[in-house]
């Protein structure tokens, strides 16, 4: 009898052991930095259980700062998640951050169809750091290639259609093998180290979290060329931007001298480094399945990376402070037989790290040869201009303007365009103030702020 008892349990322990489901959240993501408002968020999940659980048998909670308790089904994935397999559940909830600091977001899985086996490791808590401003992440978009590879046809019609009138994104195409015309070492570099099929692509060397490899291809979705990850980068937000601040050329030596100015919101300790990459529009050369082969032109060509595949060396100091502007100096004789109306310079600072996947560009900017020129005779500051801070430049949507405790805080300002006509006027009423410039169109305008000393400061910047 007490065999025939021991039977039983055992079947009804591996019948209960069959059934048994149990879901981890294993990360949630983006979480480091974020600016005031409502963010997405998205949920690994990684069933540790023996049994699939269906869609419909869990559901995401989620509260931050310990406040509000909300709970829904899962709209991604639409599918089961097996035993051993883990999911992305995409954009499945929002939080709101109505103040900056540090905040504590709590995330959790619960499954509605059977029990969980193991309720200890259902819930995961990520600190989120928000900041009163954090700038714009600009994304450098680098695409390996070569001049024989016919599916790079098909890659550099996404960047035309999908990529370039997105103005968060700079292209640089990097054409690999020594024996190719456009062949650029530094990117080339790349290419053996990750082993690269082309044409393939870097959103900023970053690796999301979902993924294992940096890398994403091109795909065609209802007869539409697309992008693996296009515009995710975007979410992952960095206390850092980068501009170019002053640019000088000598036209006899072809010397172009290139300073950067990087500003950071937040005190950040890594192996940080400046880096410029100098590209090039309309390059006639071959392109292998284009008829006729040697009448293409190229775009976004990675002529240079100045500061190397991996950054200048020691161009930025171990420890960064809110409070300082880091600049460095880049040098670079054009050859002769570059186009200077083609040229487009892309000031960078990048993550130096002896794990490649860990080695990705922190932020960047663009701006063409010419408006970089354009730009330099602005920058010669005054004592009125060291007391005032404008940024980022080039701008998207909106100006920053910061005053030292010094300066009176009501001033009258205005924005000029090349033509001469003022097209924006306001008042200055904020030590740090914002200035939204959404509605201009792309171009070149002066930022004409009428100082205390009754000197008027002219501040140059370009539009995105």
């Amino acid at each position: 009898m007490k065999l025939k008892y021991s039977f039983l349990i055992s079947i009804l322990l591996t019948s209960f052991l069959s059934n048994a489901q149990d879901l981890t959240p294993t990360m949630v993501f983006p979480v480091d930095y974020l600016p005031i408002g409502t963010h997405k968020f998205d949920l690994m999940i990684k069933n540790v259980g023996a049994s699939t659980v269906p869609y419909n048998g869990f559901k995401i909670g989620w509260s931050m700062d310990n406040g509000m308790i909300t709970e829904q089904p899962p709209a991604i994935p639409t599918y089961g998640i097996v035993s051993g397999g883990r999911e992305r559940a995409a954009g499945n909830f929002t939080a709101t951050f109505s103040t900056a600091g540090l905040h504590t977001l709590k995330v959790w899985t619960r499954t509605t169809s059977v029990t969980d086996v193991n309720t200890a490791n259902d819930t995961i808590i990520k600190i989120v750091k928000v900041l009163p401003y954090v700038p714009a992440k600009n994304v450098i978009l680098e695409v390996f290639k070569h001049q024989a590879c016919c599916p790079c046809i098909d890659a550099v019609g996404y960047e035309d259609t999908a990529v370039n009138p997105y103005g968060k994104y700079a292209v640089a195409n990097i054409y690999t093998g020594p024996s190719d015309s456009l062949y650029n070492a530094e990117g080339d570099t790349l290419n053996d180290l990750y082993q690269l099929a082309h044409p393939n692509v870097f959103f900023d060397r970053f690796l999301f979290p979902y993924q294992t490899n940096l890398e994403n291809d091109f795909f065609i979705l209802n007869n539409v060329y697309q992008l693996k990850n296009m515009k995710e980068r975007d979410r992952y937000y960095e206390p850092l931007e980068v501009a170019v601040l002053q640019a000088t050329f000598d036209s006899s030596t072809r010397l172009l001298k290139v300073k950067l100015k990087a500003k950071v919101y937040d005190t950040i300790s890594k192996n940080y480094r400046f880096n410029l990459y100098v590209t090039e529009d309309s390059v006639k050369g071959y392109q292998g399945c284009y008829t006729p082969p040697n009448d293409y032109y190229h775009n976004h060509v990675v002529r240079k990376m100045i500061g190397g595949t991996w950054g200048s060396i020691n161009s930025l100091p171990a420890i960064m402070y809110p409070s300082v502007d880091y600049f460095y100096e880049f040098t670079y004789t054009i050859p002769a037989s570059y186009k200077l109306q083609h040229l487009t310079l892309i000031p960078l600072v990048q993550q130096f790290d002896n794990d490649k996947m860990n080695s990705r560009i922190i932020n960047s900017s663009k701006i063409s040869f010419k408006n970089a020129i354009a730009l330099s005779p602005s920058f010669v500051a005054s004592v009125d201009q060291q007391k005032i801070q404008i940024y980022p430049n080039p701008a998207t949507d909106k100006l920053i303007i910061e005053m030292s405790e010094s300066f009176k805080k009501t001033m009258y300002a205005e924005v000029i365009n090349v033509a001469g006509k003022v097209v924006k006027q306001f008042i200055i009423k904020e030590q740090k103030q914002e200035v939204n410039i959404a509605d201009l169109p792309p171009s070149t305008y002066t930022l004409k702020i009428n100082s205390v000393t009754n000197k008027n400061i002219n501040y140059q910047f370009i539009k995105n």
